[in-house]
């Protein structure tokens, strides 16, 4: 099953990446979305501006093991797995390190299916793509929804395939 996903963080810190909000689509069309515990004041100012106006309410977030504990439900024991994002090397740390170590995980693929990484291969070889514009950046699941309609777009125009990995779980 491909689940196409966001996240919206803070690297307000040079140390540290820290989770914000997480949203996923899967090819099911099944939806995810959470907002994680954060301290809003030390947020960077770009932060500041163009994604906490998005969230809701600070009553409603969750932890960290919530929002695993959530997940676990949500990828519900899948054998085979593509994560797609764009853009999508932070988020793919923010989302596995949910779940422990590398050498822990074995509920997701060990990385995602970058659809701006295929994108700069297409124009490489020449190929013209001009994506469907994205009206609701910086909300961790409409960008979610748009990765979908982003990927969805290159298989119809382009011809790109996206690998389904089969997981081991052992």
């Amino acid at each position: 099953m491909i689940y196409w996903y966001d996240c919206e963080f803070d690297e307000y810190s040079k140390e540290e990446v820290k989770l914000i909000s997480i949203g996923i689509v899967s090819e099911d069309h099944r939806e995810y979305y959470a907002e994680c515990i954060f301290n809003e004041e030390i947020c960077s100012p770009w932060v500041k501006q163009h994604v906490l106006p998005r969230l809701g309410k600070a009553k409603n977030r969750k932890t960290k093991d919530e929002i695993r504990t959530e997940l676990e439900d949500f990828f519900d024991e899948d054998e085979a797995i593509c994560l797609v994002a764009y853009k999508g090397g932070h988020d793919h740390v923010l989302l596995t390190r949910l779940f422990g170590s590398m050498s822990e995980l074995h509920i997701l693929p060990h990385y995602t299916w970058d659809i701006k990484q295929k994108v700069d291969e297409l124009r490489y070889e020449g190929e013209e793509v001009k994506l469907p514009r994205n009206k609701k950046k910086h909300h961790a699941l409409a960008d979610a929804r748009w990765a979908r309609i982003a990927s969805l777009y290159m298989i119809e125009n382009h011809g790109v395939n996206i690998p389904v990995i089969k997981l081991n779980k052992n």
